[in-house]
């Protein structure tokens, strides 16, 4: 299978991860997040939190823990005194102030039940798809900028971000353990390990089921619209595009965001339809070698074939 260096010479780049120390919190006007954990212990990684090239990790930092919300923020230590952090009591929901001014807004929502129709209620009051774990997904509004001397002044790993959510992701961590399994993170993607040989998106509205031993041996890396789901070759400490690919599912709704273009569908097959959403399977546009085949027996034995009995939509 083709490797590509540049994906490699991205990973090496973002193998640093932002470290802080603690400090006390002294300004007044912070807002400690209620039911909520405040700490002024800072983890050794923060899962998102990786400093560009240009930008060295600052010494110390606050932490804001939201623990039923499934995320924290770490503010590095030239950020005092002008920030505020404020949970709605209302809805799942923090909202960060600088300098008086509403900058972003980050909601957590469940995958379980009533997912998807939650993902369209966030699109509609002007949210982003942002970031997800195995028990959640977040999503970002943004309602202003970060003041240049705030800044990264980074547009992420790959020039593909705007700087803004750039910005808020430097700040943002999951935890990278639970019940359901464990997830990798970084500015370019995340890596989603589960736990058992089932993958359950209920934003996305289907479910995949493989045979037993593959437990622990896929990973999957979701998007707004996709899902790529890969050989798992974790000791390698490698981007999972770099390993074999199993699948690569493209959900098609009325959202211009996620509508394939012409040339696109050229590549794909329609495999399901289901209230107005179009599911397309990537076809695989190179080979296993036989080498992987037998390394990464079975995964890699007529994939595109086995899909449908994989494969189920979630009513």
């Amino acid at each position: 299978m083709m490797k590509y260096w540049a994906v490699l010479i991205v990973a090496v780049a973002m193998a640093s991860l932002l470290f802080a120390c603690s400090e006390p919190n002294t300004d007044p006007t912070e807002t400690e997040p209620s039911s909520e954990q405040f700490s002024e212990t800072v983890p050794q990684s923060a899962a998102h939190s990786e400093p560009t090239e240009e930008t060295a990790p600052l010494a110390c930092s606050f932490l804001y823990e939201f623990n039923e919300l499934g995320f924290s923020l770490t503010f590095p230590s030239n950020w005092e005194g002008r920030f505020t952090v404020a949970p709605s009591a209302q809805a799942p929901t923090v909202t960060v102030t600088i300098d008086g001014a509403s900058v972003f807004t980050i909601a957590s929502d469940p995958n379980a039940e009533g997912a998807m129709e939650c993902a369209e209620m966030y699109y509609a009051e002007g949210y982003q798809y942002f970031s997800e774990s195995l028990d959640r997904t977040f999503y970002l509004k943004l309602d202003g900028a970060i003041p240049e001397d705030l800044s990264w002044n980074s547009r992420g790993p790959f020039g593909a971000d705007s700087k803004d959510k750039a910005d808020v992701m430097m700040l943002f961590s999951v935890p990278t353990v639970s019940d359901n399994g464990f997830a990798m993170y970084s500015q370019a993607w995340t890596t989603l390990v589960p736990a058992g040989n089932e993958y359950r998106s209920d934003r996305l509205g289907c479910l995949f089921t493989f045979p037993e031993e593959w437990a622990g041996r896929y990973v999957v890396v979701p998007y707004e619209n996709s899902i790529g789901i890969y050989v798992a070759d974790l000791a390698a400490q490698l981007p999972p595009q770099m390993y074999p690919r199993i699948y690569h599912l493209r959900v098609q709704s009325e959202d211009p965001s996620s509508i394939l273009s012409e040339a696109e569908l050229s590549y794909y097959t329609l495999v399901a339809t289901q209230g107005g959403r179009e599911y397309y399977l990537r076809i695989p546009d190179e080979e296993y070698t036989p080498e992987e085949i037998e390394r990464y027996a079975p995964l890699l034995d007529d994939p595109m074939a086995r899909f449908p009995d994989y494969f189920t939509l979630i009513p």
